[in-house]
């Protein structure tokens, strides 16, 4: 896997800190996002690890979200069309 490849639509590499990621989080549940249990959120960030798809800033190549707080949506599914891998979860 080639961990320093950047964002899907730009040239530019993009982290965001433990504190961001709460914060984004929190501001899904403002938003009224339906949240995923914890347990589903754990499996889909084991699923996600395990994909060829994801750089190290945690970010999705097919899609270029982040995959902490996509894995939080309940309605979101993983964004490989060949093979959703949040399909038996």
């Amino acid at each position: 896997m080639d961990h320093n490849r950047k964002c899907k639509s730009c040239d530019v590499k993009i982290t965001i800190t433990e504190e961001e990621l709460l914060d984004l989080i929190d501001d899904l549940r403002k938003r009224g996002v339906d949240i995923a249990s914890y347990d589903v959120y754990q499996r889909r960030l084991e699923k996600c690890y395990k994909c060829p798809h994801l750089d190290l800033t945690g970010t999705c190549q097919l899609c270029g979200c982040f995959v902490k707080i996509r894995a939080y949506d309940k309605n979101k599914d993983c964004p490989d069309y060949c093979e959703s891998r949040w399909q038996d979860i």
